[in-house]
């Protein structure tokens, strides 16, 4: 069973992930990876990475 999925959209997960992840160090790489990308492109509006109901980032704070 995947570990997490990265989404896009409000609404998005699960039923439309990006891709999954096994590993929660491959999901927290490739979530910052994306999230520096698309705030470099000024195309992000919000992010949030959560694990096991916890908030490990928030953007904007």
């Amino acid at each position: 069973m995947p570990t997490g999925a990265i989404c896009g959209g409000a609404s998005a997960c699960p039923t439309r992930a990006w891709r999954e992840f096994d590993r929660w160090d491959d999901l927290e790489r490739r979530y910052f990876e994306v999230f520096e990308r698309l705030r470099g492109e000024d195309l992000l509006r919000s992010a949030l990475l959560r694990r096991a109901g916890r908030t490990v980032h928030r953007w904007p704070q």
